[in-house]
C-alpha cells in the first residue's frame, strides 16, 4: 500500500497510476494514452519521500508517500515553465497549464519566433514556435501509424521538431492526424481545428463509414456542419483513425447532395415531390411483379439492408437480391463455407497484436484498411514476421521477411506449392489434421503434387522464396492470416480462399487467438449487407430458404410466404435484363457504372429497363440512367449499426439532419413497402433490429442497448452471451473442416491474350471506391487523378513517359490514365485505380467471373497501352 497526498491507494504500475487512482491532479505533456510513458516533459514531477520523481516513469513500491503539491514541486513547476516560454510558445492546453503554475517569461524572457511553419499540406498546420519538443507527434508518426515523419533535430537548447527539410507535403505523411490528436501545444494542428470556435459542440461516437475495419469515431458538429472527427478508444482502431475517416467528412455537406426526388420526364430527370415519387414507384413495381430484382447498399446500414431484401422477398416473391459482396468477397464467403462451414473472419482484429506471424494475401492493407495496415506495421516492427503474396511491390511487401510475387491469376498454383514444401518439411499438425479435419489422405497424396519447384514456372515465384515463407508459417506459434480482393477478384477465386483455409488447418492454426482466416472487407457494411440476406440464395443469417424450419421462422415474423427459388446474381440480373426477362431493378447506394466490370455494357443493359429505381446520396453515374431518383442519408444522418470484417456490430448514431428533402434511408424503404401494400410498424431501426434478432439466431443476443459500448461479434445466440470473438474453437458448423484438392485452371482471360499486358485495378490510400464521397473532399489534393503504374521497361518500350496521359484498350473499351513509371509492378503487369469517372477504368475490366459464384475477375484484365498524342 502506498499513499498520495495521505489518501492510501494499491500500490502497483506507476506513480501517476497512482496519483490517478487517487484523484490528484498531476500535469502531463507527454503522455498519450494510445503510446507508453516517454518521460520526455518532466512536468509531472511529485515529490516521495523529500524526492522529486518524474511521476510516468517511476514505479510504484509498497510504502511510498507521495505529494503531489508541496512547495518544492510548486517552485519546480514554475522554474520549469519559465525555461518553456524562453524556448518556445506553447499554446492550448500547455499554455493553459502554465498560467496556473504563475509562468509570466520575465525570468528568462520570451522565446524568439523561428519563423517555421508550412501550410502546404490539405489538413495538417505546423508552426513550430509552439513545439516544446515532448516527442509525442514523432512518437505517435512511428509507434501509432509506422510513418517515421518526425523527427527531433539538433542538441541541447538548439533542439526542434523537423520533417526532412522538404514541404511537409512532399514528405511521406499520410495525414492520419495521429500527430494533431496527440500534440499538447497547436504545434501541429489541422484544418477542422481551424474551423472551431467557443461555442458548444454536439458530439456522438459513431461508426466509420469508409472501409470494412469499423472504426470508432467521435464527431463533432456545429449547427448542421460537422466540425471535427477524432478516433475512439474501440477493440478495433483503439483511438486511431485514417486521413478517410478523421478527414474526409466535407461530402455530407456538400453542393452536389441530391435534396429531393427526381422522376424522368420527358427525358430529363426533374424535381418531385415525395409523394410523387413513393407513388410512382410502388405502382410501377407492382405492375412488374415477377420480374424485378434489387442491388442493396453496402454503404448502408444493417436495418436498411434487411428492409430491401424484406420488402422483394415478402411484397414480389422474388430472391432476384444481391450486393456488392458479390463482386469482392463473395469468393471468400463461398471458400470459406467449404471449407470451415461459415464465410466470414474467424478472427478479431486485435489478434494481430497476438500474431507471431502475419501473411497478407492480396490486400494493399495500409492503403485500403489503413488502421489495420498500421497495426500490421507495429506488429512486424515489434518483432511478428511478415509474408505477403502479391504482384505487385506495396508497402507490406518491401517490410516483408518474404514476399511471393506471383503472376496475376496463379495464386492456386502458389498456395498449393506452399501446402506442398509444409507436408515436405514435416511441418503440419497430424494431431489437428486427424482431430479436425477430413479428407487428409487424398490431399496429401494430391499435394506432393505441387512441388515449388514445379510451379515456378507458372507463378514465377522461386522456389526457394516458396519454401522459406512455408518453413515460417509452419514454425510460428500463432500464424495469422489476412486476405483482400487480390484473393478473391479471380476466375478461381474462391478455390483461392480454400487454399488459404487449408494452409490454416494443416498447421492447426484455427479456432483460438492470434491466428485464423481473415478477409479484410472492401466496404463499411458489406459484411452487414451479406448477413441481412442480400444475396439470392440465403435469408437472413446465411439461412437456407429451403429449410422448413428456417421458412417456418421467416412466415411467421413477416407474415408472407417465402420465395424459395433461387434467384439472380448481380452478372445474371445484367443477363436477363438484355434477355428482356428482368424490367424493373432497384440499386440502392451502389454505382455499378463505375464500379462494375465491363462498364459500357452495364450502361447500356441498364438503358433497356422499364424501370430503374436509384437511391442514392449524389446523382452517380448509375443514377444518371434512373427513371427516379430518391435522395437518401449519409451515415451521419441516420441512426443503425453496421458489422465490420471481424463480424462486429457496432452502433451507427445520428449527428446531422439530411439535407434538404432527404430522408433516412430506412424510412424511404419503409414508405416504399407501406405503399405496396405492405406496411411496417417500425419507428426506430432499433426496433428493425429486434425483428433482426428474432429470424436470425446468430442475432438473438443483440440489440441497439447491447452495442451501446464496443459492439458485439456475432454470433450472440442470447441476450446475456458475450459474443464471439473467435470462430470455431472445438468444431466446425459443417463438422469437420475439408482439405480441398484443387487443380489450377487458367483464367479465359488468358486465352488468346497474346503479348498484351495485365492490368490489375485497386484502390488508393486518399480514395475509397467509386470516389463519390472522397473526390468531394480535399482528399483530391492528395491524390487528383487515377493513375496507371507501369513498369520501366514496358514504359520505354511503348514510350510512354512518367506522367503523360495513356490510352489503356481493349475489345471491352478504353480507360484514360496519367502514367506513373515504376518498379512497383513487374514487366506484363500495370495497376490502375477506378475513382474518377473520367477514366473509365472499369470499361476495359472483362466479364469473367469467378467460377462458383460469379465475383467478376478484376485482377487480370488483357490491355494494350498506348501514349496519347496531342490528346487522342
Amino acid at each position: 500500500m502506498i499513499t498520495v497526498n495521505g489518501r492510501p491507494v494499491p500500490s502497483g504500475g506507476t506513480l501517476l497510476d497512482a496519483c490517478k487512482h487517487a484523484g490528484a491532479h498531476v500535469p502531463t505533456f507527454c503522455s498519450d494514452e494510445k503510446l507508453p510513458a516517454g518521460g520526455h516533459c518532466r512536468a509531472c514531477m511529485v515529490d516521495v519521500g523529500g524526492r522529486l520523481m518524474p511521476a510516468c516513469t517511476t514505479p510504484c513500491r509498497d510504502g511510498m508517500e507521495i505529494l503531489t503539491e508541496t512547495e518544492t514541486v510548486r517552485q519546480y513547476r514554475r522554474d520549469l515553465g519559465e525555461l518553456m516560454v524562453a524556448e518556445s510558445n506553447p499554446r492550448g492546453a500547455v499554455k493553459a497549464e502554465l498560467e496556473k503554475w504563475g509562468v509570466t517569461g520575465e525570468r528568462y524572457g520570451r522565446a524568439k519566433p523561428s519563423g517555421i511553419h508550412d501550410e502546404s499540406a490539405p489538413y495538417l498546420r505546423l508552426d513550430t514556435d509552439a513545439c516544446i519538443r515532448c516527442h509525442l507527434c514523432v512518437r505517435a508518426c512511428s509507434d501509432i501509424q509506422g510513418q517515421f515523419v518526425y523527427s527531433m533535430q539538433g542538441r541541447g537548447a538548439g533542439a526542434h521538431l523537423g520533417w526532412g527539410n522538404v514541404p511537409f507535403n512532399e514528405t511521406d505523411c499520410v495525414s492520419c492526424g495521429a500527430c494533431v490528436a496527440s500534440c499538447p501545444t497547436e504545434a501541429i494542428t489541422d484544418v477542422d481545428h481551424l474551423r472551431q470556435a467557443a461555442d458548444p459542440l454536439r458530439t456522438v461516437q459513431t461508426t466509420c463509414a469508409y472501409c470494412g475495419v469499423g472504426c470508432q469515431m467521435t464527431v463533432h458538429a456545429r449547427g448542421n456542419n460537422v466540425v471535427d472527427i477524432q478516433g475512439a478508444p474501440s477493440p478495433v482502431n483503439a483511438g486511431h483513425l485514417c486521413v478517410k475517416g478523421r478527414y474526409a467528412h466535407g461530402f455530407a455537406r456538400h453542393r452536389d447532395r441530391l435534396t429531393t426526388p427526381l422522376i424522368r420526364r420527358d427525358g430529363r430527370l426533374v424535381p418531385a415531390t415525395w409523394s410523387e415519387a413513393i407513388s410512382y414507384v410502388a405502382s410501377r413495381m407492382n405492375a412488374l411483379k415477377g420480374h424485378v430484382g434489387g442491388l442493396s447498399s453496402s454503404r448502408c446500414t444493417n436495418e436498411e439492408n434487411y428492409l430491401l431484401q424484406k420488402w422483394l422477398r415478402a411484397v414480389y416473391a422474388t430472391n432476384n437480391v444481391d450486393c456488392c459482396a458479390r463482386v469482392c468477397h463473395a469468393p471468400s464467403a463461398a471458400g470459406m463455407r467449404v471449407a470451415l462451414g461459415t464465410g466470414a473472419a474467424t478472427n478479431s482484429l486485435a489478434d494481430i497484436e497476438l500474431a507471431d506471424l502475419l501473411m497478407v494475401s492480396g490486400s494493399n492493407t495500409t492503403e485500403a484498411h489503413p488502421v489495420t495496415g498500421a497495426r500490421i506495421k507495429q506488429a512486424v516492427l515489434r518483432g511478428a514476421k511478415l509474408l505477403v503474396v502479391d504482384p505487385r511491390r506495396t508497402e507490406l511487401a518491401e517490410l516483408a521477411d518474404v514476399h511471393l510475387q506471383t503472376r496475376p491469376g496463379t495464386n492456386v498454383p502458389l498456395l498449393n506449392s506452399m501446402a506442398c514444401a509444409l507436408v515436405e518439411a514435416g511441418l503440419v499438425n497430424r494431431e489437428f489434421i486427424h482431430a479436425r479435419t477430413d479428407g487428409w489422405e487424398a490431399y496429401e497424396k494430391f499435394i506432393r503434387q505441387w512441388r515449388p519447384e514445379s510451379a515456378e514456372a507458372i507463378t514465377g515465384v522461386p522456389a526457394t522464396l516458396v519454401r522459406r515463407a512455408a518453413e515460417l508459417y509452419g514454425r510460428a506459434r500463432h500464424p495469422m492470416q489476412v486476405h483482400g480482393l487480390g484473393m478473391t477478384e479471380h476466375y478461381q477465386g474462391a478455390e483461392g480462399v480454400m487454399l488459404l483455409c487449408n494452409l490454416a488447418l494443416l498447421v492447426g492454426a484455427i479456432g483460438r487467438p492470434g491466428v485464423g482466416v481473415n478477409p479484410l472487407r472492401g466496404q463499411n457494411n458489406v459484411q452487414g449487407a451479406a448477413d441481412m440476406g442480400c444475396q439470392p440464395d440465403l435469408l437472413t443469417g446465411y439461412q437456407n430458404p429451403n429449410d422448413p424450419q428456417v421458412r417456418e421462422r421467416f412466415e411467421r415474423v413477416w407474415a408472407r410466404p417465402i420465395p424459395t427459388t433461387k434467384g439472380l446474381t448481380i452478372p445474371r440480373m445484367y443477363e436477363a435484363i438484355r434477355r428482356g426477362e428482368l424490367r424493373g431493378l432497384y440499386i440502392f447506394g451502389e454505382d455499378v457504372v463505375q464500379t462494375d466490370p465491363h462498364a459500357g455494357l452495364v450502361a447500356e443493359t441498364l438503358k433497356q429497363l422499364d424501370l430503374l429505381v436509384v437511391q442514392e446520396i449524389f446523382l452517380s453515374e448509375t443514377a444518371k440512367l434512373a427513371h427516379v431518383v430518391l435522395p437518401g442519408a449519409s451515415f451521419l444522418e441516420k441512426d443503425g449499426t453496421f458489422t465490420n470484417g471481424e463480424r462486429r456490430v457496432q452502433r451507427v448514431r445520428q449527428i446531422l439532419d439530411p439535407p434538404g428533402d432527404a430522408r433516412p434511408d430506412w424510412r424511404i424503404l419503409c414508405d416504399l413497402m407501406a405503399a405496396t401494400g405492405y406496411a411496417q410498424p417500425f419507428r426506430h431501426p432499433s426496433e428493425i433490429m429486434d425483428e433482426i434478432a428474432l429470424v436470425n439466431p446468430a442475432f438473438r443476443g443483440i440489440s441497439h442497448a447491447r452495442l451501446e459500448r464496443n459492439g458485439l461479434q456475432w454470433p450472440v445466440p442470447s441476450m446475456d452471451h458475450p459474443g464471439t470473438p473467435t470462430l470455431h474453437a472445438t468444431t466446425f458448423p459443417i463438422g469437420k473442416g475439408r482439405l480441398s484438392c484443387v487443380e489450377y485452371l487458367p483464367s479465359p482471360s488468358l486465352k488468346d491474350a497474346g503479348d498484351k499486358l495485365m492490368l490489375i485495378t485497386g484502390r488508393t490510400l486518399a480514395h475509397y471506391n467509386s470516389g463519390s464521397m472522397t473526390r468531394r473532399t480535399d482528399n483530391v489534393r492528395i491524390r487528383e487523378a487515377d493513375l496507371l503504374e507501369i513498369n520501366d521497361e514496358d514504359a520505354a518500350r511503348l514510350g510512354v513517359d512518367d506522367g503523360a496521359q495513356v490510352r489503356v484498350h481493349n475489345e471491352n473499351g478504353e480507360a484514360i490514365a496519367t502514367a506513373c513509371v515504376t518498379d512497383r509492378v513487374q514487366p506484363g503487369t500495370l495497376f490502375m485505380t477506378f475513382h474518377f469517372p473520367e477514366s473509365g477504368a472499369n470499361c476495359v475490366t472483362t466479364d469473367v467471373v469467378d467460377r462458383l459464384c460469379d465475383c467478376p475477375e478484376y485482377k487480370l484484365t488483357p490491355v494494350t497501352v498506348e501514349p496519347l498524342r496531342d490528346g487522342r
